[in-house]
């Protein structure tokens, strides 16, 4: 089964995504970008969706320190974001892509999937 990290610190939020996906795939949560590279330092989620407001260490701070680092520079992400510059910044820094928080579920799944492909394609 497919491997999916949300990284998130809102709670509900992570409750919400955890139900969504984990009818199809494995999902894991973090509360903010340290505890997601603790996770990370198991096997690599074949994507991750990510909250860029968090507190310890942000987004965009874990954003940069996976596209610096070898075994996670592939990694397909996808930044979950209300911010009006989170898809400038995500473009920017090598997401795959950026969704606008409130979302739409059924565009929230078919980005998903099409992160999956992503992975896929990876080596």
């Amino acid at each position: 089964m497919k491997r999916i990290l949300i990284v998130d610190d809102d709670p509900e939020m992570r409750v919400l995504l955890t139900e969504l996906l984990s009818g199809s795939y494995a999902v894991r949560s973090a509360s903010d970008g340290l505890e997601a590279l603790d996770v990370l330092r198991g096997k690599v989620p074949d994507a991750v969706l990510l909250d860029v407001r968090m507190p310890g260490m942000d987004g965009w701070t874990f954003l940069k320190l996976c596209r610096s680092h070898p075994r996670l520079v592939e990694m397909p992400i996808l930044v979950l974001s209300s911010e009006e510059s989170a898809v400038l910044e995500s473009n920017r820094l090598g997401a795959q892509g950026c969704m606008r928080k409130p979302f739409d579920v059924d565009t929230l799944l078919v980005a998903v999937e099409r992160l999956m492909a992503q992975s896929e394609a990876c080596p």
